[in-house]
Formats: structure tokens, C-alpha cells, sequence
């Protein structure tokens, strides 16, 4: 599992490498500070760079492109992506020459090895990928490719996203979304609590009471009665290098003992 500090990084090093590549409307583009979750889904993890000419019609978290970190393949099919994602059901004005751009135009303009694809609810050019090398090197393979995309599709953005100078009143989108045709789009696809909770750092009390019995009260380094000194549950295989917040992976010490071990796996 990675944090929201390796994200960022990443991210960053992507933005730079758009900034020092891109034509003189590099300017116009933005970056997040900080990675952040999508929504409730605390392992789910974006980046995202959007044109700060946008205004609240053409919202940042509606239309951008963004790095996602997805290890549950909660929203993406590989645990990494770098795309563009346009949500057209929350666009409200000039609705059917932005449908044209997004779903006939751009199509055409996708650089490969990206994929286009309309969804329900809007459109995503993507590039999935796992990435089993070192964290500081992705930037470096990602950048190129999201240079060609955004060289590619944001002439044609800007057009759009300039267009957009005046916000519609809080009457005139009610009348809109009125106006269109209510549609499905299924359930939300969720993992359950206990898949969620190996990929949580926190240790819930039932688990900790669990692991004392298991190994009868004792710290399994120097052997001290745990119910003579604080005790702490610790991850075998760290939080921080992929261990899993399961049974099998948690191990008592005291307090000393887990302090000098740090992140690294004791012997």
C-alpha cells in the first residue's frame, strides 16, 4: 500500500515534466498540493491537473487528468492510471456541443497507448498499468505518456473550457437536470469491511485482543509480560511496505521493542 506522500510526489514529478515539455498554455494548467482519497474510499487515491480558466459549470473534480492509485480495483482494472475523465451528466450548458467534442472529436485525437471509452457517466481516455519497480522511476515512464495526451486533447478543451464565462443561476440548472431523462446507473461497486480493514492501518480492539491471546501475553522479541507494560500491536510485514492489517500479520511488543524495530521486519 502507498500513501498519500509517495502519490503527491508522483504527481508532482508528472506536473513538472508538463510544465518544462508542453507549449506556452502550460501556464494555464494546475496541480493538487496534495493527493487526496476519491470520496469514501479511503485506499483510493488521486492526483489531479485541470485548467484553472474553469469555471463551476466545468468543475476540477469533473474535468481533469489525474493519476489514481486503486489497490482494492475499487473504480480502475489495474492498480494504477493515468487519464482524463470528463463527467458530462454534471455539464449544463451548451450540452450537446460538448457531447459532440467528448464523444466524436476527441475519440479520434487519443494518443495510443490510451484508450478512449464513453461511460455513463462521462468519458475517460485512461493508460492502466501495475508498476512493480521502484516508486522514483514512475514518474519518469508516466510523464511522456501524459504529455502526449494533454498535448493531444487540451487545444480542443481550451476552446470548450473558454466558453464557459458565465455560470448558470441555481433556477437555470434545476430546469436543466429537470429536463433530462432520469437514468440507472447501478449500484456502486464496494468491497466488504473485512477487505477494507487489511488495508487499513488502524488495528480494531477485537483484533488486538486476539493477537494478546495468540501469543499469551508475551512480547515475541525480548519475551516481557505484556500485562506488566504497555503494549503495542505490530505489523510483521510493515504497514509502509505492503503488510496487510490481518491476524496473521500482527504480532505484541512492548514498547521498547517495537520502538527500535521501527518499519523494518524483525528477525
Amino acid at each position: 500500500m502507498h500513501t498519500k506522500n509517495d502519490i503527491t510526489t508522483i504527481g508532482h514529478g508528472i506536473f513538472a515534466h508538463l510544465q518544462s515539455s508542453l507549449p506556452e498554455w502550460r501556464d494555464r494548467l494546475v496541480c493538487n498540493r496534495q493527493a487526496r482519497n476519491h470520496g469514501s474510499c479511503r485506499t483510493f487515491l488521486m492526483f489531479n491537473i485541470w485548467d484553472q480558466h474553469q469555471t463551476d459549470e466545468l468543475n476540477r473534480e469533473h474535468l481533469c487528468y489525474g493519476l489514481r492509485y486503486d489497490p482494492l480495483h475499487i473504480k480502475i482494472p489495474k492498480t494504477w492510471c493515468f487519464m482524463l475523465w470528463a463527467n458530462t451528466v454534471r455539464i449544463y450548458q451548451e450540452i450537446e456541443e460538448t457531447r459532440n467534442l467528448f464523444e466524436k472529436r476527441l475519440p479520434k485525437l487519443v494518443p495510443k497507448p490510451f484508450v478512449g471509452e464513453i461511460e455513463q457517466r462521462g468519458v475517460s481516455v485512461r493508460l492502466d498499468y501495475e508498476w512493480s519497480k521502484s516508486l522514483d522511476a514512475m514518474a519518469d515512464w508516466v510523464a511522456p505518456h501524459a504529455a502526449n495526451l494533454v498535448s493531444a486533447l487540451h487545444p480542443p478543451l481550451m476552446h470548450l473550457i473558454d466558453s464557459f464565462t458565465t455560470p448558470f443561476s441555481p433556477e437555470e440548472r434545476r430546469e436543466v437536470i429537470a429536463g433530462r431523462k432520469r437514468e440507472y446507473y447501478g449500484p456502486v461497486k464496494r468491497r466488504s469491511p473485512e477487505v477494507i480493514r487489511e488495508y487499513t492501518r488502524s488495528i480494531p480492539p477485537s483484533y488486538r485482543k486476539a493477537v494478546l491471546v495468540k501469543f499469551e501475553h508475551r512480547c515475541v522479541h525480548c519475551g516481557a509480560d505484556l500485562r506488566e507494560v504497555e503494549v503495542h500491536i505490530d505489523h510483521k510485514v510493515p504497514f509502509s511496505k505492503g503488510g496487510k492489517t490481518v491476524i496473521e500479520n500482527l504480532q505484541p511488543l512492548c514498547a521498547p521493542c517495537n520502538l527500535s524495530k521501527g518499519n523494518r521486519m524483525m528477525r
